[in-house]
């Protein structure tokens, strides 16, 4: 039996189960306040302009808005139903757990090239940060391919995230779009593409910290030609080295 996979998840396993019997015995530790992130995307990354995205709240009617679509003198509404306006979908907000915030934008240049930023910060509940790996067939997409892109910072340092090529057919035709879809984890000081260490963190901080930090999941996705990947690629990296100092918080930094 392949081994090298099965020993992180007993390390993580352990901890988790030590964690839990050390909760029922202190008590659950306080949710640290700060996170990692900002609370709010950049109107600009690069040569790239945002829009905001918006959600009505009423589950009959759901629909999605660009912020911009609306003055900002005015009290946003959705146009179709006069239902309020939310950053999330009104079966997000019923699913997920109870402190969870999540916002998400769209970023587009003057040549069509666009990407898709979402935001999700968790609470106290670690069931808000999932693995898109989970969720994305269930959204009709199928996953081709999975693996780590490192996008360099500076000289010094390099961004590591989770790739997943991913496919979705159109409509029930033969044409299909492909999409670079790239995700990572972040918390004060602490960055990780991998679901494992976040877990185990977790479970560390609470067992021997009695602390509880609040996690971010930040995930970007780019259509692309699969006769140019490689220039995709080289796109994605650009616009995730813009994009990452824009919503880290200076002040979560160690030594900042």
């Amino acid at each position: 039996m392949e081994t090298t996979g099965i020993k992180p998840l007993l390390i993580v396993l352990a901890l988790m189960i030590a964690t839990a019997v050390a909760a029922s015995r202190v008590g659950e530790p306080e949710l640290a306040p700060a996170v990692g992130v900002t609370r709010a995307l950049p109107r600009q990354v690069g040569r790239f302009t945002g829009h905001e995205m918006l959600y009505c709240a009423e589950a009959d009617c759901a629909e999605a808005y660009g912020a911009d679509e609306f003055d900002d003198h005015t009290v946003a509404v959705c146009p179709l139903c006069g239902g309020a306006l939310d950053t999330m979908a009104p079966i997000e907000r019923r699913l997920l757990p109870e402190g969870t915030e999540i916002v998400r934008a769209f970023y587009r240049d003057s040549k069509g090239s666009s990407f898709f930023v979402s935001v999700v910060i968790g609470g106290r509940d670690r069931m808000s940060l999932h693995r898109p790996e989970n969720c994305l067939p269930g959204q009709g997409l199928s996953i081709r391919g999975n693996r780590l892109l490192d996008t360099p910072l500076d000289e010094e340092s390099i961004l590591h995230t989770r790739l997943l090529d991913v496919r979705r057919q159109v409509g029930g035709s033969d044409a299909a779009v492909f999409s670079h879809f790239t995700y990572w984890y972040i918390a004060p000081g602490r960055e990780t593409p991998s679901q494992w260490r976040l877990y185990a963190w977790m479970a560390a901080d609470r067992l021997i910290h009695a602390r509880m930090d609040r996690w971010a999941y930040v995930a970007v996705a780019h259509d692309y030609n699969p006769l140019h990947e490689k220039e995709s690629l080289e796109k994605l990296r650009e616009f995730l080295a813009n994009l990452r100092p824009l919503i880290i918080v200076p002040a979560a930094i160690p030594g900042a």
